[in-house]
């Protein structure tokens, strides 16, 4: 009997010896006073596991401090509520706000939108996903929008899963974390905007090549047919009338062709900065549109005043300057005494403001919607491709300014081009 019950001690000690091993240091032997030297082994078993018990305490400090170290640095926010959906944990990733992340413990987030701190939306929209996930006890993920400073928008996947100590039974906490996915939505919605603009391209590649098919037949089966009929005159001068029609047809074309490749540049080519001499750029444009039809009668008066040197892109102003100077001509009223053309260029540190006006023949109020469009003729004595003012319009986008105008029949035109002074990008660029 003595045995049986020596081996029994024997048997407890090895038992609670291996489950402190385990991490089990709860159990404790005891024995009565008569045991002898098993009672001295059962207190070097005890002393045993209170140093157990110390080691496995630390440990589990050690690796309490290492996962909310973990928590506390990840990108990802992390929070826990407990069943009355309120807050125990959240990281500093979570709120992005150490005072709110304070602030929030003990609170929901219906609490957190009494007190002020997360919006309405925020906090019905959250409480009623945690709810969901209450009601089903499954996981649920949606996106949130969240408003910041500069009218700009983070955007975030926050999912809630269940927490149970005992499985399948009803959760006593609640795990949320939160990913930052503002850069995959706003490359999203970039690829988006991409492949609409490239929608947009080809419609208007199409409607392009369309209308370039056409205005270069037509001029080409009007010489066509003007060469059949001059293959049957009889006089000089009906021969001469007739060349001088073809001449303006290729005059036309040639014309139209300049244009295409003027637009072709713009879209394609880098832009070139230099600084620009107003006075000799305009000067130049006008000595080569002098000898067109009527523009001899017309008076020019070129007005330049810069404050500092003012850097640009000379062939894009060109085409601008071309473009309006030569529409300003070609459309002018010439049945008046004075047909002048004024320009004016003021210039600053920031940008230069060019205008150029006439007293011609004005643009009817019901075109002035059309203007900028491509192949779009306001009148019914065009004599341009129709792409001039477009082109124009193109070019000072391209030099990040902009374009208005304001026109008034028999009265006049006033266009006025602003673009940016690039001497601030090489100041920029020095820098």
């Amino acid at each position: 009997m003595k045995y049986n019950q020596g081996q029994k001690v024997i048997d407890e000690m090895i038992e609670i010896i291996h489950n402190a091993v385990q991490g089990d240091t709860a159990r404790h032997l005891s024995l009565d006073e008569d045991k002898g030297e098993l009672k001295d082994l059962a207190n070097g078993i005890n002393l045993l596991i209170q140093e157990l018990h110390v080691q496995s305490k630390q440990k589990y400090v050690q690796k309490k401090s290492f996962y909310i170290n973990v928590l506390e640095q990840l990108p990802i926010g992390v929070a826990v509520l407990n069943k009355q959906l309120k807050y125990i944990y959240s990281n500093p990733a979570y709120f992005n706000e150490n005072e709110l992340r304070l602030d929030a413990l003990g609170l929901s987030d219906l609490d957190l939108h009494k007190v002020g701190r997360i919006s309405r939306t925020q906090a019905y929209t959250r409480y009623a996903q945690v709810k969901g996930v209450r009601n089903t006890g499954n996981a649920s993920s949606l996106e949130e929008v969240i408003a910041e400073k500069e009218n700009k928008n983070r955007c975030f996947v926050r999912t809630v899963m269940p927490l149970s100590r005992k499985w399948p039974a009803k959760a006593d906490y609640y795990l949320i974390y939160v990913i930052d996915i503002t850069t995959y939505h706003n490359k999203t919605k970039e690829l988006h905007e991409d492949n609409v603009h490239i929608e947009q391209t080809k419609e208007e590649l199409d409607k392009f090549l369309h209308h370039v098919t056409h205005d270069l037949k037509a001029p080409l089966a009007s010489i066509e047919g003007l060469i059949n009929l001059s293959a049957h005159a009889h006089n000089h001068t009906e021969i001469q009338e007739n060349l001088e029609m073809m001449r303006r047809n290729v005059r036309q074309m040639e014309e139209f062709i300049k244009t295409i490749m003027n637009y072709s540049r713009n879209a394609m080519a880098d832009i070139s900065l230099k600084r620009i001499d107003f006075e000799e750029e305009l000067h130049n444009v006008i000595q080569l549109l002098r000898f067109g039809e009527n523009a001899h009668r017309i008076h020019f008066n070129v007005d330049v005043q810069l404050k500092v040197d003012f850097y640009s892109d000379p062939t894009r102003l060109y085409i601008i300057f071309n473009n309006l100077i030569s529409n300003a001509i070609r459309y002018h009223n010439y049945d008046q005494e004075n047909p002048f053309i004024h320009i004016i260029v003021r210039g600053g540190e920031t940008e230069a403001s060019i205008k150029v006006m006439d007293n011609g023949k004005g643009i009817a109020q019901e075109h002035h919607s059309k203007i900028f469009k491509s192949f779009e003729r306001i009148s019914e004595d065009s004599k341009g491709s129709g792409l001039g003012l477009y082109l124009v319009k193109q070019v000072v986008q391209k030099l990040k300014g902009n374009i208005s105008f304001v026109s008034f029949p028999n009265k006049g035109t006033s266009f006025e081009v602003k673009i940016p002074n690039a001497k601030l990008y090489y100041k920029l660029q020095a820098n």
